[in-house]
């Protein structure tokens, strides 16, 4: 086992451990809610919809995470919701209802 040692006034501990000997986390875990993989990969499917449906990278991001009237919400959030969500964006991708 590797032990601490002083040098110069500092106390030299491994990475990982602290100084009495207890082993610590590196990283703190995020306390935010992580999504479910189905809504990742509906999301990841209607942005690359959307990149492919507009000229421009910004004109798809601004279609992604902007409000729409029509569609009654931002079109990444209703596209993660469900696949009834999906499919409304991306027929009105796929239709070209909002170049």
């Amino acid at each position: 086992m590797w032990r601490s040692r002083q040098v110069s006034g500092i106390t030299l501990v491994p990475a990982g451990e602290c100084g009495n000997g207890v082993t610590r986390l590196r990283f703190r875990r995020s306390a935010a809610r992580r999504l479910e993989p189905g809504v990742l990969a509906r999301q990841s499917a209607i942005a690359l919809l959307a990149f492919r449906a507009f000229d421009s990278r910004e004109a798809a991001r601004s279609f992604i995470n902007d409000e729409n009237a029509a569609l009654g919400g931002r079109p990444i959030e209703i596209a993660g919701s469900s696949q009834v969500g999906f499919t409304v964006v991306s027929e009105a991708l796929v239709d070209g209802k909002f170049k």
